[in-house]
């Protein structure tokens, strides 16, 4: 199969939307104004913290509101503290700074980037754990939401597939932005759990 033709390819898992099983977006963005657009997004790993993230961006910047962008995780290469302290210190209050990985520098450097966005007009950061910033929401991950997402890039077919899900699920010990990696190789290899989706 060709790379274009994979439902599992990453320009489709890019278009799928954010979900909580009890918040609609409409409520977690109120709530994020109502910290002060100063929050954390707190999950496991591929729980859609970083979906959420862009999602409020977007909605942020049609406030008005500019979006300053950083992302760390385990692989990349440690930030010098004073780059991120300086750049933090040259926000405003048209600024948001959203963090990526923000629980992957030191808790020292993170305390001088709070300290140093105290201008900003808001700082919304993912983690893997509490304790950065008041939680926005805690992310998680369960078979109906697979299914759900899955039902979104083949249809009606992924109910024929609810095992395999579960299978990969398990696997990847709920980390959904791995199952589609590897629904998209299977499919790649015409697996014949996939065949005809």
């Amino acid at each position: 199969m060709r790379a274009r033709e994979n439902p599992f390819r990453t320009e489709r898992i890019g278009r799928l939307r954010f979900r909580h099983p009890t918040l609609p977006l409409d409520a977690i963005h109120r709530r994020l104004h109502a910290l002060g657009c100063r929050a954390a997004i707190v999950g496991p790993h591929g729980s859609g913290k970083t979906t959420l993230l862009h999602e409020l961006g977007s909605r942020l910047t049609g406030e008005g509101l500019r979006i300053r962008r950083w992302f760390l995780n385990a692989d990349s290469p440690s930030p010098a503290p004073r780059a991120l302290v300086r750049e933090a210190r040259s926000l405003g209050p048209g600024d948001v700074l959203l963090f990526d990985g923000a629980g992957h520098v030191s808790r020292p450097t993170w305390w001088r980037v709070m300290r140093a966005c105290r201008r900003a007009g808001g700082l919304l950061v993912t983690a893997h754990s509490r304790g950065l910033l008041p939680t926005l929401v805690e992310t998680r991950t369960d078979a109906a939401l697979l299914a759900e997402l899955t039902c979104d890039l083949i249809g009606p077919s992924a109910r024929r597939i609810r095992p395999l899900l579960e299978e990969l699920r398990a696997a990847h010990a709920g980390n959904l932005r791995d199952v589609f990696l590897a629904l998209y190789d299977l499919e790649a290899r015409d697996d014949p759990r996939l065949v005809e989706l």
